[in-house]
C-alpha cells in the first residue's frame, strides 16, 4: 500500500488499499475511490488539494526478476472530479515523483532501479507543467551546465548514499520552487565528483 498523505492545507487524506483503489477522505468523513489497472505504488499532493500525482506500476514480463519487468505510467488525479490525465506512459517509465512547491515540477526517476556491478538502470528527469497542469517538458541532467565531464561515463542519480539508502530512493528534495537537491553519481569512475548538487531550474545550472 501507498500512504496514508494527508494534504497540509485541506486535511483530505490519501491511501492506496489493495494495491490497485486510490481512496480520498475528506473533511466531513466522506470518502471516494477509484481503481486502477496496475498498482499505485508513489503518491503525491499537488499543491491545492485538488490533484494527486501518482505512479502506476504494470507487470510487462513476469518472467524477469525483481523490478526489472515493471514499468510505470505517470498520472495527475482530480480528486474532485476523479477525472486523471496521463503524464508519461511505460515507454518513459517514469516515477517516484516529488512534487516542488509551487506545483510547477515534478523530480522523477526513470528505469527500473536495478543495479548489477557497474551498472546501475536510473536516470533523473525534472517535469514541467504549465499552470493548468499540463504537461509542458522534460529536463535530464545532460540538459543542466556545471555538472563535471568524466570520460567514460555521465551523471546518474545515487540511490546508494546515506538517508533514505536504496530501499527507499527519492530522486531528490525541492529547496524552493525551482530548485532541486540531490545526490548524484558517476559509476564505473574514480572519482570524487560523487556528491550532493543543486540543480536550477530557471539556468539550468547545476
Amino acid at each position: 500500500t501507498a500512504g496514508p498523505i494527508s494534504h497540509p492545507d485541506t486535511v483530505l487524506i490519501a491511501a492506496v488499499q489493495n494495491h490497485k483503489t486510490l481512496v480520498v477522505r475528506h473533511l466531513d468523513g466522506t470518502t471516494a475511490a477509484w481503481e486502477s489497472f496496475g498498482d499505485i505504488v508513489d503518491l503525491a499532493w499537488l499543491p491545492g488539494g485538488q490533484y494527486l500525482v501518482y505512479s502506476e506500476q504494470i507487470v510487462v514480463n513476469p518472467e524477469l526478476p525483481g523490478t526489472l519487468g515493471l514499468r510505470h505510467n505517470l498520472w495527475r488525479h482530480n480528486v474532485t472530479t476523479g477525472l486523471k490525465q496521463l503524464l508519461a506512459t511505460t515507454d518513459e517509465n517514469l516515477h517516484s515523483p516529488v512534487v516542488s512547491p509551487d506545483g510547477r515540477y515534478l523530480a522523477l526517476y526513470s528505469g527500473t532501479l536495478y543495479g548489477d556491478a557497474w551498472f546501475v538502470d536510473a536516470q533523473l528527469y525534472i517535469m514541467e507543467l504549465t499552470a493548468s497542469g499540463e504537461r509542458a517538458g522534460l529536463v535530464e541532467l545532460a540538459d543542466f551546465s556545471g555538472l563535471p565531464e568524466i570520460d567514460g561515463t555521465v551523471a546518474q542519480p545515487n540511490l546508494f548514499g546515506p538517508g533514505d539508502g536504496p530501499s527507499n530512493p527519492v530522486p531528490g528534495e525541492w529547496a524552493n520552487g525551482h530548485k532541486l537537491t540531490t545526490r548524484l553519481v558517476w559509476y564505473c569512475s574514480q572519482t570524487d565528483a560523487t556528491g550532493v548538487y543543486s540543480l536550477d531550474m530557471i539556468g539550468r545550472t547545476a
